[in-house]
C-alpha cells in the first residue's frame, strides 16, 4: 500500500475538516428548525380564529397554535387541523382582546414603527391603532371603524387584505366581503387609503409600502368628472355656438346678395360696363366702388348687432339654466354591499339601497358558484338569506343593479363584488366516558346543516358492534345530544357518523372519534 505523501495528507484534511464543518452548520440548521417548530400557543374556548383564506373557526375547546419548520402557523383542534398562514388573528370575545402570532408591525403618528416577534397582545380594542401584518395585510383596531361612504362600520378590528389589483377583502367576526372598488376605511385619529397604501393622519400622509415592501401593482387612474350642471352648462354653449355660426353665415350669404348684380341696376349710378367705357368710366367705377363699400359697411354693422343681440339673449338663458340647475338639488342615492356572512349552507348578504326618487329600476344579487341564480332585492330590506349552498364551496355575489337616466335610457352597472366561500360541515362526535362495558359520547350536528336522519356506529377493532339513530333535535342544540352504546373490550373503538341524509341524499361524511384501550 503507497504511503500518502505530505501534500496528499494535508489536501485530505483540509476536506474533512470542511465536511466536518458542513455537518455542524446542517445540525444547528437542524436544530434551529426544530426549535422553530416547537412554539406553541393555547387558546381558550369559544376564541374566533381565522384561517389564511379568513374562514372563521370559533374554538368550541381548547386549541393549540404552532408553528411548523415551513414558517406557517397551524390549528390543532381536537379533530381537525387548519393552516392559519405566516400570521394568526385571535379574537377572544369574553375577553374582548387580539391575540396576534407571528411577527407584525404597528404604525403611529410621526412614520414610527414598532415591530413586534411572535406574539403581540392587544386588550384595549376601543384605542385606535393600526399594524401592518405582511404584505399587503393590515389589522385596523378602533372602537369606531368606517369607510368614508358610512356604508361599512364595524368596530374593535378589521382584517385589510389587498390583492396586486386593487381589490380589498375586509374581515372580522361579523364582516366578510370584498369590494372591486378602491375605498377609504377611517377611525378618530386616522385615514387608510387602502388602494394606495397610504396612511393618513391628518395633513401627514405615511406611505406604507416601505414597510417591508409591497407587492401591490394598482394605479389610480385620475378623470375628470363634471357635475350635472356643468354637463349641462358645455351642451348649451355648444348649441348655441352651432346657431351662432349658422346665423353668421346667413347675413354673409345677405350682404353678398344686397352686393350682386342685379341689386346695381336699380342703383341710379349703375351704368353698364360698355357705357362706363364711352363716358367717363372711371367716374362711374368711382361710384359704383363707394356704392358698394357703404353697402357692405352698414350689412357689417347689422351683423354685429345682430350677434350681439343673440349673445345676450344666450347669456341671460345661461343664467336663467343655472339658477334652474341649482335650485333643482337631486336627492342621493346609492347601493352597498355591507357584509356576507358565510355559514355551512347559506350565505346572509347584509346590503344598504337608498333610493328616494326611485331611479333604479331594479338592484339585484347574482351569484356564482356550483349554483348560480339571480335574486331581486326589496329595497325596503337590509339583508337577504340565500339558501340551499354547498358546504366548503366558494361563491361570487356580485350586487349590481338597472337605473333609469333622465332620457328614460336603462343602463345596467355593477357596484360590488365579493368571492365568498361557505364555511365546513360543523358537527362533532366526542367520546366522553368508559365505563364497564359502556361508552358514553356527544354528538353536535351543525344547526345550519341540519340532517333528516343519521346513525352513530360503534366499531371494536374492524368490526361494527352496535349502532343508534340520532336524535335530531337534541343533535342541533347548543349541549348535543349525549347518549351511550354498550361494547365488548376491544384495544380500539371508533364512532362513525353513517347514513346521514341531507334533502333526500345521503352524505358522505368521514367525521369519527377513537380511543384506544391499554
Amino acid at each position: 500500500m503507497r504511503n500518502l505523501s505530505a501534500g496528499n495528507r494535508k489536501d485530505f484534511t483540509i476536506f474533512a475538516m470542511v465536511i466536518i464543518l458542513i455537518i455542524g452548520v446542517f445540525i444547528v440548521g437542524l436544530n434551529v428548525v426544530l426549535a422553530k417548530d416547537g412554539k406553541e400557543y393555547t387558546l381558550d374556548e369559544s376564541t374566533i380564529v381565522f384561517d389564511k383564506d379568513y374562514n372563521i373557526i370559533e374554538l368550541e375547546q381548547k386549541s393549540k397554535i404552532y408553528q411548523k419548520w415551513d414558517g406557517n402557523l397551524y390549528l390543532k383542534t381536537r379533530n381537525e387541523e387548519f393552516i392559519l398562514g405566516k400570521n394568526a388573528i385571535c379574537y377572544s370575545k369574553s375577553k374582548n382582546k387580539l391575540n396576534i402570532y407571528g411577527d407584525s408591525f404597528e404604525v403611529v403618528k410621526g412614520g414610527d414603527i414598532t415591530k413586534y416577534l411572535e406574539q403581540n397582545e392587544i386588550i384595549d380594542l376601543s384605542q385606535n391603532r393600526f399594524l401592518k401584518l405582511e404584505d399587503r395585510k393590515y389589522l385596523v383596531i378602533g372602537n369606531d371603524i368606517k369607510n368614508t361612504t358610512g356604508s361599512i362600520d364595524t368596530k374593535n378590528f378589521l382584517i385589510v387584505h389587498l390583492d396586486k389589483t386593487g381589490d380589498t377583502l375586509l374581515s372580522n367576526y361579523e364582516l366578510n366581503m370584498k369590494t372591486i372598488k378602491p375605498l377609504k376605511i377611517k377611525t378618530a385619529s386616522y385615514e387608510f387609503d387602502i388602494a394606495n397604501e397610504k396612511l393618513i393622519y391628518g395633513e401627514e400622509e405615511i406611505d406604507l409600502k416601505k414597510i417591508i415592501g409591497s407587492t401591490n401593482e394598482y394605479r389610480e387612474v385620475k378623470q375628470e368628472i363634471k357635475t350635472a350642471s356643468e354637463q349641462e352648462e358645455d351642451k348649451e354653449e355648444e348649441e348655441n355656438t352651432h346657431i351662432n355660426q349658422i346665423e353668421g353665415k346667413d347675413l354673409v350669404q345677405s350682404a353678398q346678395s344686397q352686393n350682386s348684380p342685379s341689386n346695381f341696376e336699380n342703383q341710379p349710378n349703375y351704368l353698364p360696363q360698355s357705357q362706363s367705357q364711352t363716358q367717363n368710366g372711371g367716374q362711374a367705377a368711382s361710384n359704383i366702388q363707394t356704392q358698394t363699400q357703404t353697402t357692405t359697411t352698414n350689412n357689417s354693422q347689422q351683423s354685429i348687432q345682430i350677434q350681439n343681440q343673440t349673445q345676450t339673449t344666450t347669456n341671460i338663458n345661461k343664467e336663467e339654466n343655472k339658477k334652474e340647475n341649482q335650485n333643482k338639488t337631486p336627492l342621493a342615492k346609492s347601493i352597498n354591499l355591507r357584509a356576507i356572512t358565510a355559514r355551512s349552507s347559506s350565505l346572509d348578504v347584509q346590503y344598504a339601497i337608498l333610493d328616494a326618487e326611485n331611479k333604479y329600476q331594479t338592484v339585484y344579487l347574482d351569484l356564482q358558484g356550483d349554483i348560480q341564480k339571480t335574486i331581486a332585492l326589496d329595497k325596503t330590506q337590509k339583508n337577504y338569506l340565500i339558501t340551499g349552498l354547498t358546504p366548503n364551496t366558494e361563491y361570487k355575489v356580485t350586487l349590481a343593479y338597472k337605473e333609469i337616466l333622465e332620457n328614460n335610457e336603462i343602463v345596467d352597472g355593477i357596484e360590488d363584488t365579493i368571492i365568498v366561500r361557505t364555511s365546513k360541515i360543523s358537527d362533532s362526535i366526542t367520546i366522553d366516558k368508559i365505563a364497564q362495558n359502556k361508552l358514553y359520547f356527544t354528538y353536535k350536528m351543525d344547526p345550519n346543516y341540519v340532517y333528516e336522519a343519521a346513525k352513530i356506529a360503534l366499531y371494536v377493532g374492524n368490526e361494527k358492534i352496535n349502532e343508534v339513530d340520532v336524535d335530531i333535535s337534541s343533535a342541533i342544540t347548543a349541549n348535543g345530544w349525549i347518549s351511550s352504546m354498550e361494547f365488548d373490550y376491544g384495544s380500539e373503538i371508533v364512532l362513525k357518523l353513517e347514513n346521514a341524509i341531507y334533502e333526500g341524499q345521503e352524505v358522505r361524511r368521514d367525521l369519527q372519534a377513537k380511543v384506544k384501550l391499554y
